[in-house]
């Protein structure tokens, strides 16, 4: 009598352990987070730069500013109508050799500052500049600025170039939808969820790892099972709302996959598409592949879902019997240690133009950066080594500052010298600043004190009427300093 007790427990155990367990709530929900990174990645493509680098302005600026104030037997060869295809019927241009190659190169900036000079808003103040006369020092300077302005000008426009990249976004459409526009497929081919899906012997018509969309609709799609079928992706996803049951291949599936971006959004950080970002992303995926390995064949190595025993009738859309709610990824997308995943292909080809994006933007404003100092550069040397001219509405030519200074000086220590060596003779000229120094010159004992020269700095800069004193600057140093947008300004704009 036990026996037969034994007997029938044991029958009732096997039949228990063979009874087909369905799909049911948060089965697939780790693999579904994991494709939700990816699928927020390919949301993002880098924004363009939100400033306008001033790369074109401040080269021609600093060119405009050479022709002007450098030889003016140059000058005049260029000619502000001829363009590098014909500059070589200008009388005096050269017409073949190295020069010849150089003014190729460079004749376009040459004669967008020419432009500037003669037509631009600040024209009235370059023609002005004309009758500055500068160290010859300083005009080699000038000259050499330009000369590097008109290098980091074409280094700028060519990393300004691969910012105008219009392939990220289509690589990012392929991604999710298998083609470069952004339109969600009507349908995913004509065969049975298992075929492409992934199942044995039909690795050929296999369509899963093709884009995003599908293997979402495989990992998550409805099929009927135990009530919980529409949250086998839960708690994320809930597929209710979408009301597509039964999710075939020849069905659209768009509504679940708008469920499932929508769903998506809850873990988004909204990071960019980027080398590194997909990386990361990746890793977690790949991690979701191993845990679900089914090796009864060597066409399931690489499944993505959940699957019930060795998966012999393959990702029919239950886990049930033989079968699973899950996708293969075919072996051949995993050889010589590459993925060739199509929506990994893509995507990483998006993430390389938006990482070589970042580099041409850095570079663009390192070069911008560049030529804002070199243009400040260029304006110091002209306040610092000019010799004013007189203007029309000058009596005289002024001095410049640091002669003015120099005379000063000079005077009060003439002042101080004619006391001599006489020692009471030197106090009593102590209101003028004036010190005697035993160790001091002969005949010049009585000397001007340090006090005494940052008086006579002092008188430089106070003029009778106690208001400050300036040299004359017209059209020249207030070109520099106070014509913001031909100059100095520009520095602010990077």
């Amino acid at each position: 009598m036990s026996e037969i007790r034994l007997l029938f427990a044991l029958l009732l155990l096997h039949g228990l352990t063979n009874v087909q367990a369905n799909s049911a709530a948060k089965d697939n929900a780790a693999e579904f987070a994991a494709l939700c990174g990816l699928i927020n990645l390919a949301q993002h493509a880098p924004k363009p730069p939100s400033r306008v680098e001033q790369i074109d302005t401040i080269a021609r600026t600093i060119v405009a500013i050479n022709l002007t104030v450098g030889d003016p037997k140059f000058a005049k060869l260029i000619d502000k109508t001829k363009t590098k295809e014909n500059f070589n019927a200008i009388t005096g241009a050269p017409k073949e050799g190295v020069e010849f190659v150089k003014w190729q190169k460079n004749y376009a900036t040459w004669a967008a500052a020419k432009r500037e000079i003669e037509d631009g808003e600040h024209a009235a103040e370059y023609r002005r500049w004309q009758s500055t006369k500068l160290r010859t020092s300083a005009i080699r300077h000038i000259q050499q600025s330009a000369e590097l302005a008109v290098r980091l000008q074409k280094q700028g426009n060519l990393a300004k170039s691969r910012l105008k990249n219009t392939k990220i976004q289509d690589n990012l459409n392929t991604a999710q939808y298998g083609s470069a526009t952004n339109t969600e497929p009507e349908n995913h081919g004509s065969n049975t969820r298992a075929q492409t899906c992934g199942t044995t012997g039909s690795e050929p018509q296999n369509k899963a790892c093709a884009y995003l969309m599908l293997d979402v609709l495989c990992l998550c799609g409805h099929l009927d099972g135990d009530g919980n079928a529409h949250k086998v992706c839960g708690p994320l996803l809930d597929t209710t709302q979408a009301n597509e049951v039964n999710w075939a291949p020849n069905a659209g599936g768009k509504k679940t996959w708008q469920a499932a971006k929508a769903a998506c959004k809850a873990t988004d950080t909204g990071e960019t598409i980027s080398g590194h970002a997909l990386h990361a992303r990746m890793t977690e995926l790949l991690k979701m592949l191993d845990r679900n390995r089914q090796a009864t064949t060597g066409r399931k190595k690489h499944v993505l879902g959940s699957a019930a025993a060795d998966l012999s009738t393959g990702c029919t859309g239950n886990a049930a019997g033989q079968a699973g709610r899950c996708l293969i990824y075919k072996d051949e997308l995993f050889a010589d240690g590459h993925i060739k995943i199509p929506w990994y292909t893509a995507l990483k080809a998006a993430a390389d133009e938006a990482d070589s994006m970042a580099v041409a933007e850095s570079t663009v404003q390192t070069i911008n950066q560049q030529l804002a100092s070199l243009n400040v550069t260029t304006a110091a040397l002209i306040y610092d080594t000019e010799i004013n001219t007189p203007t029309n509405n000058d009596k005289a030519p002024t001095i410049a500052p640091q002669e003015q200074v120099k005379e000063k000086r000079d005077a009060a220590e003439k002042v101080c010298n004619a006391a001599g060596d006489d020692q009471k003779e030197c106090a009593n000229l102590k209101e003028k600043g004036c010190v005697y120094k035993k160790d001091g010159e002969a005949n010049k004992k009585c000397t001007l004190s340090e006090a005494g020269k940052q008086a006579a700095e002092k008188a430089n800069q106070e003029g009778k009427d106690g208001k400050t004193v300036t040299t004359n600057t017209t059209g020249r140093n207030s070109f520099v300093i106070n014509k913001a947008p031909l100059l100095l300004a520009v520095l602010f704009l990077a």
